[in-house]
């Protein structure tokens, strides 16, 4: 992971001050190439929310199009089970293969110099992808 990322996530998830993003952050660029399935390209998600949710979105159901994200909590109130020192529940919306419109609540966490994410729900009927590299800690050893 490149470290620049991984600090603008953890600035992110420390910072005492931060604001949430403008709810309902749109979207309306064409997506780059999409990384294979299970991997996200986080030197892409550094400059915004958006750019970040959308590689989650990605990692978790990479044949779906993002459409928008909110924080919905921050703190997430069950950090404390993953042993995170900062955390934010995001709820993200996208779309389908198939013209559906789903809802996805992730939590992204960090603790030292590391970063994950758990999915807390999914409204999708297909599962989504168990191997994303944010299931697990990941970060500069």
């Amino acid at each position: 992971m490149d470290p620049a990322t991984l600090m603008m996530i953890l600035k992110l998830l420390n910072s005492p001050h931060a604001e949430p993003p403008p709810p309902a952050t749109q979207i309306t660029e064409v997506r780059p190439q999409t990384p294979r399935p299970g991997t996200v390209n986080l030197t892409a998600a550094q400059d915004s929310f958006a750019d970040l949710s959308r590689e989650i979105i990605r990692c978790y159901h990479p044949s779906a199009r993002f459409d928008f994200a909110d924080v919905i909590e921050t703190p997430w109130a069950r950090q404390e089970q993953y042993r995170a020192d900062s955390s934010a529940l995001v709820k993200i919306q996208y779309t389908g293969v198939g013209g559906n419109h789903y809802v996805m609540s992730v939590a992204v966490m960090g603790r030292e110099k590391k970063v994950r994410t758990a999915v807390v729900s999914d409204t999708a009927a297909i599962r989504y992808n168990q191997k994303c590299q944010l299931q697990e800690w990941t970060g500069l050893e």
